[in-house]
Order: structure tokens, then sequence, then C-alpha cells
């Protein structure tokens, strides 16, 4: 009986002590738990500098807005972009195949239309806008900052809800694309083309304003590394920037990458070329010497610039409300129909000595080598942006030591466009 009720005794004491041991543990794991959680910081919004409202948020159908797009340039479907160019396009045939499947593949997205406190080209505070692309359920890659091809008025990012140029990036990565001054919630001003400093301040404000919004909204910061990406008046705003990036390290954002092509780096050689042809795909130079008029105050006399069907259409025919498209196609492709005989031919013709001094004062310097891997493209045929464009600027990067790969390719202007967005999504899609 006595061994019996020891046996019982010792039992019962084991068990307290197992349990007290037990209870000790999970107070101790609380406890260590609790230590933990005092570590991590309670969730804190930063205050709004940059960042003013959201426009809209919506879910992107990639598949109906790279359709809708085509349809935008007057392209019923893949097949029809890619007739006649089989064999110079055979990587990116053989993706077209598998586009549905990659389309159901790509992370969902979400757009929002933002508006941000930035300047226009004369100094004056507005409330610009742009859109962000941000993957559903998936932590982003990394951030893309993207400087627009050139758009006019209701074609923008906010305008349209999508962003063709963003599309590349479309497999994790935040993609951030300015509207630019003149377009979207500035719609009322003079769209401003090839403005280098103002370009760049509207690019930095927007991205500073995505930091903020992101932040707070998803709960994500942005790296420092930013991929950087322009094509065509994208390329000049984002050569901008990324000079921009290296000489002011304070801001936080740096690139290791820089996709840049068919950029006017040097807007008054590229004029000065322009002027040059006799015939031209697309009316653009009206549209630019419109917008450095009204920032530069020139004060020009459109009468020995402009003639025929575009000076009795002015201001309708150059101030972005049409697009360049159908202007190009009620003016023609022949210079001498629509522009002064005088003003293409005298080299001493005091308007144009006017607008390419003008241009030359918005020339991005050469005056820094880039840190980063730049890959270069340009049409070797270019009769929009002239290669010289892109030769000048190869020259010096490479004069300098620069890293850089340049792309010359035998293409018209669009088509390079194509390469260089196909060249950068294999970039993306193979990066760890």
């Amino acid at each position: 009986m006595k061994m019996k009720m020891n046996k019982i005794t010792f039992t019962l004491f084991y068990r307290n002590r197992l349990t007290r041991w037990h209870l000790t543990m999970i107070a101790v794991m609380f406890l260590f738990s609790c230590e933990n959680d005092s570590y991590i910081p309670p969730f804190e919004k930063v205050e709004y500098n940059k960042f003013a409202d959201q426009l809209f948020e919506k879910e992107v159908n990639l598949k109906e807005d790279i359709e809708r797009n085509l349809h935008e340039f007057g392209i019923e479907s893949w097949e029809e972009l890619l007739s006649g160019k089989e064999n110079e396009y055979k990587d990116f045939k053989s993706g077209i195949e598998k586009l549905d499947l990659f389309l159901k593949l790509v992370p969902k997205y979400t757009i929002h239309g933002i508006t941000y406190h930035t300047i226009d080209p004369n100094g004056n505070p507005v409330l610009a806008s742009g859109v962000i692309y941000y993957p559903k359920r998936i932590k982003p890659k990394g951030v893309i900052l993207i400087s627009p091809t050139l758009k006019t008025k209701g074609g923008c990012g906010t305008d349209m809800q999508l962003a063709y140029e963003a599309f590349p990036g479309l497999i994790g990565y935040v993609c951030i694309i300015p509207d630019g001054i003149g377009l979207g919630t500035t719609s009322h001003l003079p769209i401003a083309f090839m403005q280098h400093d103002n370009t760049v301040r509207i690019s930095i404000d927007m991205q500073i304003a995505t930091k903020e919004f992101l932040h707070n909204h998803y709960r994500y910061d942005m790296p420092q590394e930013t991929f950087l990406l322009g094509y065509s008046l994208g390329g000049h705003g984002i050569w901008g920037v990324a000079r921009y990036y290296q000489q002011h390290p304070e801001l936080g954002f740096r690139t290791n990458h820089i996709f840049v092509g068919g950029g006017a780096y040097q807007p008054e050689l590229a004029m000065e070329t322009i002027l040059k042809f006799d015939h031209t795909p697309y009316a653009v130079a009206p549209y630019i010497i419109w917008s450095f008029d009204q920032y530069e105050n020139l004060g020009l006399d459109f009468t020995r610039i402009f003639k025929g069907k575009l000076l009795g259409g002015m201001p309708g025919l150059c101030n972005g409300d049409k697009s360049i498209i159908w202007t190009t196609s009620y003016l023609g492709t022949d210079v001498h129909e629509y522009m002064a005989d005088d003003f293409l031919s005298n080299k001493e013709d005091p308007q144009k000595h006017l607008i390419l001094e003008v241009l030359k004062k918005n020339t991005i310097p050469n005056d820094w080598k880039p840190g980063a891997k730049i890959h270069l493209y340009h049409s070797s045929n270019d009769s929009i942006v002239p290669t010289i464009c892109g030769d000048r600027l190869n020259d010096y990067l490479k004069s300098v030591n620069a890293n850089v790969t340049y792309h010359k390719l035998d293409q018209s202007h669009y088509d390079c466009f194509i390469s260089m967005t196909l060249d950068f999504f294999n970039f993306l899609r193979t990066k760890k």
C-alpha cells in the first residue's frame, strides 16, 4: 500500500513538474514572442509631400489593353503587325505564338492614375498626372521609371487608363509613367516637348510621389535601384533623368541599367536635320516649334514658317488637339506643302535661328560619365529622329569609356522601338 501511494505521489509530482515545465515554456515563448514583436515597429504612414490624389484604380486586363493599343495605331492583329517581317522578327513571332499562354501566366496588375505636385517649364506649380502599374498578390521584383513616347491631347496614360510603354515590364515590376506637361490633368497647358530640365523635374517628382503612395497604400518601400526606359521623345527624357540620378545621389535613386533609344538628345541637331528632309512620315516639327514658342516666348512669325493648310489650320494642327497621325494624313508627307520655302532652305532665316538656339539650350549636356550599363538603340535610317543623334551620343560615351552597347538597327523608327522593347522584356525575364 505504501509503495502504491509512493508511486501515485511520484506520478503526480512528475506530472505536476511536466505541467509546470509546459506552462513555463509557454510563458517563455509568449514573452519571447512579445519581445520580438516589440522590435517590429508599428506601420506608420508617411506624410505626403509630392503625392496629391488618386484619379482611378482598376484591375488591368493585359490582353484587352494590348489589343486596344494596337487598334489605336490602326493595327487589327499581331499578324498584321508582323506582316512581311517574318525574317526580321523570328523571336518575336515565336513569342506571339505563345502570347495567350503568356498572358495567362503573367501576374495580375492594378493600374492607378494619380496626381502629384510639380512645376511646368515656366516654374509655375501644377498638379500633374501619371499612371502606376502595381502587381497583385506578389511582391514586386523591382521598379521601372519610363519616360513616355510622344502623345497628344486625350492620348496619355491617365486619359487612356493604359500606357503601352509599360507592357514589357508587366512581369512583376512596378512601372511608373508620367503623362507629361500639357496632358492629363495639365491638358489646359501647351504640350511641353523636349524641355530638358522640366522633363527631369516632372519625372523625379512623380517617382517621389509614387514612393509615398506605395508606402501608404501597399506598405511597399521602393528600392533605390530603378530600371530606366525611354524611346523617341522618351529617350530624350530618360537620358536626362539618368544624368540627374548620378549627379544627385542624395535623392536615394540609382540605376544600373538604362534602355534608351531613338532620342533627340541634341534637339537642335535633330531639327536642323529634319528640316533638310523633303518628305517626312510624320509632321512632328510643327508641334515642336509651336511648343517652344509657347514656353520660351519666342514671338515667332508663323506666316514665315508655315504655309498652306498648316498655316490656315493653326493652332489646332500643331498644339496637340489633333493627333500627329491625323495631322500628317491631312497635310501630307511633303514638307514643302506646309513649311515656308525660305524657312526650309535659308540657313540665316531669323525664325529658324531663334528656334535652333532655344533647342540648343535644351540639349542634355555631355558632362558626365555614366556609371550604369547603357543599352543604346537607334534606327540606321530614321526619318523621324535623325540617326546622327544616336551616333553622336554613342561617340561621346565611347570617348569617356562608358559601358555602352549600341544597337544601330536597319529598321524604321517604330520597328527599332519594337526591337528595344523585346530586348528589355527578355532582359527582365532572365534577370534573377
